[in-house]
């Protein structure tokens, strides 16, 4: 009887991990499909807007060829900035759509994610950070964002220059742990100070220091390990067992931190 008990339990754990796993390529050919309309969405309106825009770039290559302002380093440079910014917004709508997908999956509310389109760079961090929180129109294409309720800490590295952290902790989950205890846990042995802190955000910086062997990723890698120690330790982790292992697996596959 213990052995059909055992065989039993184990094929419903198996036929949960395959409606989860279900779930989760659900979830990714929902978001590229979505993302494919975006693009063809901005393309539509980049070759729109550069028809409209045809009378007006001939005068400035006249005026270029007239001697002009110089001025025409200065548009290049906004557009290239724009670009940056919208790679920002973009990157941490998706992981937060990513992460409201695991929470409501697997109930975890805390998450390290790292952020490879900010550089290091707060300015671009603030954006990555909006368009994670970002609310969600339930009746539009764009699923990105909608974490505004749940913890998070961005990582993002300069690498030749400095960690940035950027945390959020919305203080209706400051009962199972509140900022500065997720700061604290995440910053051992890695130096640095807070720029700034309030109830719910903390900007968190690290410079490098080569003779100490704190390098950016280093210190990155660190601080994501070291945060999984104390949320685990606070049972903020799901258990080890086999069905939790697959789902670890499976939240590493969307590219998400623990």
């Amino acid at each position: 009887m213990a052995g059909e008990d055992v065989g039993k339990r184990i094929e419903a754990l198996e036929n949960q991990n395959a409606e989860l796993k279900e779930l989760v390529n659900q979830l990714k050919t929902e978001l590229e499909a979505t993302e494919k309309r975006l693009d063809e969405i901005e393309k539509a309106a980049a070759a729109g807007g550069g028809k409209q825009g045809g009378g007006e770039g001939k005068k400035k290559k006249k005026d270029k060829k007239g001697g002009g302002d110089g001025g025409a380093a200065a548009p290049k440079k906004d557009n290239a900035r724009e670009k940056e910014v919208k790679a920002a917004i973009k990157e941490g709508g998706k992981k937060a759509q990513d992460i409201a997908g695991m929470h409501d999956m697997g109930g975890m509310s805390f998450f390290a994610l790292t952020m490879d389109n900010c550089k290091g760079d707060w300015e671009l961090l603030q954006h990555a950070m909006d368009g994670a929180n970002k609310e969600v129109d339930e009746s539009g294409d764009d699923r990105k964002g909608g974490a505004g309720g749940l913890a998070k800490c961005l990582l993002s590295t300069d690498d030749s220059k400095h960690l940035a952290m950027y945390f959020h902790v919305p203080k209706e989950l400051h009962a199972q742990l509140t900022l500065k205890e997720w700061v604290d846990a995440m910053v051992v042995g890695i130096g640095g100070k807070a720029l700034e802190m309030s109830d719910e955000y903390c900007k968190y910086e690290a410079p490098q220091n080569s003779d100490k062997e704190l390098f950016p990723l280093k210190m990155r890698d660190q601080a994501i390990n070291q945060s999984f120690a104390f949320l685990k330790s606070k049972k903020l982790m799901p258990e080890e067992d086999e069905d939790d292992y697959d789902m670890g697996a499976m939240y590493e596959d969307a590219g998400i931190e623990w």
